[in-house]
Order: structure tokens, then C-alpha cells, then sequence
């Protein structure tokens, strides 16, 4: 009878690579820096009025990055069960869960700064009697 290995436990750090996949891995902490600097520079700098419209679509940016990774792992769910003869494994399907799930939660973290920043910069210009 075979003795079977204890199976390794996998890092957090690492299972969220695996999970995000590497374009994701990089392209949504990437896009919420960018959003970030440039949300402080606009909050900062811009002094027009109807800016709020401006600041609201370069806050998503790291968003919607996040939800093409929520569409692009289910349809990699569904092309395993498409492809498959007989019902596939939870564990075939759980690669493709899993980066619909995250993509989605790392790009609402990844976005928070850029609002929390957009909401500062609109509350203040608020008080001070300035065209938000």
C-alpha cells in the first residue's frame, strides 16, 4: 500500500499570486498607485468646476481592473466545465473562482486611498466655499 506525502502548505503571499495570476499580480496594485498619485495631483492642482466627474473615473481605474479579473476567472471556470467529458473537480473549478473572487476584493483595496483622497480633497474644497 503507498504512503502518501503530507501535502505542503502553501504561503498566503504565494497563494494570493497564484490565485490573482500574474498580470492581475501586478497590473491592479499598479494601477491603484497611479491612481493614487494622480487623484492627489488633480485633488491639488485642478480648480475647475465639474471636477468631482473627473476624480470619480480615475479613482476606479484599479476597480475595473479588478472586474475584467472577475470575468476573466469565471469564464476560465466555465471553460473547464465545458471542456470536460464528466463533472470536473472542485479543485479544477476553484483556480478560476478563486481570481473572479480576488481580482475583484485587491482592486476595491487597491482603490480606497484614490477615494479616500477624492472625498478629502471634494470636503474641503466644500468648506472653503470652492467649486468642488
Amino acid at each position: 500500500m503507498p504512503v502518501e506525502e503530507p501535502v505542503q502548505a502553501q504561503s498566503f503571499l504565494g497563494w494570493m499570486i497564484e490565485s490573482l495570476g500574474p498580470f492581475y499580480a501586478l497590473a491592479i496594485p499598479l494601477a491603484g498607485v497611479v491612481a493614487f498619485v494622480v487623484t492627489c495631483i488633480a485633488v491639488g492642482k485642478v480648480k475647475r468646476p465639474g471636477s468631482v466627474a473627473a476624480y470619480a473615473v480615475i479613482a476606479a481605474a484599479p476597480v475595473l481592473l479588478g472586474l475584467f479579473g472577475t470575468v476573466s476567472g469565471a469564464l476560465q471556470s466555465l471553460a473547464v466545465v465545458a471542456n470536460a467529458s464528466v463533472a470536473p473537480k472542485p479543485s479544477e473549478v476553484s483556480g478560476g473562482i478563486a481570481t473572479a473572487l480576488f481580482t475583484l476584493l485587491v482592486g476595491m483595496m487597491a482603490a480606497f486611498p484614490a477615494y479616500a483622497v477624492c472625498c478629502l480633497g471634494i470636503l474641503v474644497r466644500t468648506f472653503r466655499g470652492e467649486d468642488a
